[in-house]
């Protein structure tokens, strides 16, 4: 059944009763590129700057920021149109709750995994820094032994050169 066949029967485009939408108008499209829906959009400008805007009839009375200038714009409502249109049912009200419940209860779970990811980390750049550091006094160690080994040899040559000139007297 066609969107068209749905209005003329009574049913949305979701296939339930309820308000009827008219099909979207092909053709026109936002400064984004997006279809608009001419059913279920607002065709405005910004009154600061004149740049076209477009929002979901769901956005009527709202206030938003213009995407151009910055500044905030009233929604205007369309003629004919009551904010009490927009309600939903009640049973779609309660979907929306089990749906936000489940996605909530998939939140606290995510954020209780997350929280181990960061204590497993935080345990791991602990072990690390000890690490560093235990590294990092090695290497200081190791320098000092090598400043050591260096001054030693300095005396090495420096007594090896008064042996050599030692030598050299005997031999005259």
């Amino acid at each position: 059944m066609s969107q068209t066949e749905h209005a003329e029967n009574g049913v949305d485009r979701e296939g339930t009763a309820g308000v009827l939408m008219p099909a979207p108008t092909v053709g026109r499209v936002d400064d984004q590129g997006n279809p608009i829906d001419e059913g279920s959009d607002i065709d405005f400008t910004c009154p600061h700057c004149d740049h076209p805007m477009v929002i979901n009839v769901r956005g009527a009375g709202l206030t938003v920021v213009c995407t151009e200038c910055g500044e905030l714009v009233q929604v205007p409502i369309p003629e004919g149109m009551e904010i009490a249109d927009l309600d939903e049912t009640p049973e779609h009200m309660f979907a929306q709750i089990v749906h936000l419940r489940r996605d909530l209860s998939r939140a606290d779970e995510r954020i209780i995994e997350l929280e181990r990811v960061v204590s497993s980390l935080m345990e791991r750049r602990t072990t690390l820094e000890r690490a560093r550091l235990s590294s990092l006094h090695r290497c200081v160690e190791m320098g000092n032994l090598l400043h050591t080994v260096l001054r030693n040899q300095n005396e090495i040559t420096t007594v090896v050169q008064r042996i050599q000139a030692l030598l050299a007297e005997e031999e005259k």
